[in-house]
């Protein structure tokens, strides 16, 4: 009868030991999650910096080419004579400009795509962050019905120990 108790109780615990071994895979897999985005991240805080770089040597270049207009512009008032060679040189910086809004235009459309980037990142880990708090609640009650179960299993150990007494008892009254 006592196997057999044992047995059942066994049995009733085996599920719960499989549903922690699930939880454990199941938080090693958040594991490797957050850590393949801390990666994207990182990846992201370097494509942010190369573009930062991208945009200091834009800001570098126009202002070269600002200095270059106003040398130009100082120019033509001196010499209104070479007023043909300013006008191609003029033209020559505008293509330029035009060259620097592109590459500004295509700037903030990779800053668009990381900043849409960064909220779902910050979604994903609003998720898990609400799957983890679910799976402490799932731990806990499997801690409270393991504790439940101990108590069961201590119960019906104390019951063996009394009845194994009180048949001592009776066999020793039976000798007697």
């Amino acid at each position: 009868m006592d196997k057999e108790m044992l047995a059942a109780i066994g049995e009733l615990l085996k599920p719960i030991q499989q549903d922690i071994t699930g939880m454990k895979k199941d938080i090693t897999g958040m594991k490797q999650d957050i850590t393949g985005m801390k990666q994207d991240i990182g990846r992201l805080k370097q494509d942010a910096t190369g573009m930062k770089q991208d945009i200091a040597g834009i800001k570098s270049q126009q202002e070269e080419d600002h200095a270059i207009i106003k040398a130009l512009m100082h120019a033509s008032e001196v010499e209104k004579a070479e007023i043909d060679g300013l006008t191609w040189t003029v033209a020559h910086i505008d293509g330029r400009l035009t060259g620097v809004e592109e590459r500004f235009t295509e700037i903030g459309e990779r800053l668009t795509v990381v900043e849409e980037s960064i909220k779902d990142i910050d979604n994903d880990i609003l998720m898990l962050s609400e799957c983890h708090g679910r799976i402490e609640t799932d731990v806990k009650e499997l801690r409270k019905g393991q504790e439940r179960i101990e108590a069961v299993v201590k119960a019906i150990g104390k019951m063996y120990a009394d009845h194994a007494i009180r048949i001592q008892v009776l066999e020793d009254k039976i000798t007697a």
